[in-house]
């Protein structure tokens, strides 16, 4: 899957925005926006854009999540729902669910 590389910024924390929030790349020369970010108040822009940009932290984590269990024949009850949940989450991230 290919996704807008580099680390992503909060620019609501970053720059103190107040009535916006932003996804920014600022590891590329052209310092790009990936996203808008909206919600009900600034609480809620905040968590948004938290969320957003720990989302290709998350995804890469998410991956070697379930390549690990997937070296695995058999697997707990647990070890099982793990597996399956991370799938179906990447499934999503990569718009195959």
């Amino acid at each position: 899957m290919e996704y807008t590389k580099g680390a992503w910024f909060n620019n609501v924390k970053d720059s103190g925005m107040s009535d916006d929030g932003a996804i920014i790349v600022k590891e590329r020369p052209d310092e790009i926006i990936v996203t808008d970010v909206y919600g009900a108040n600034k609480a809620e822009r905040q968590a948004n854009t938290n969320l957003i940009s720990a989302c290709p932290d998350m995804y890469e984590a998410l991956k070697e999540v379930v390549k690990f269990y997937e070296k695995f024949k058999s697997l707990s009850n647990d070890e099982q729902q793990i597996f399956e949940k991370s799938t179906a989450a990447l499934l999503k991230a990569e718009g195959k669910e």
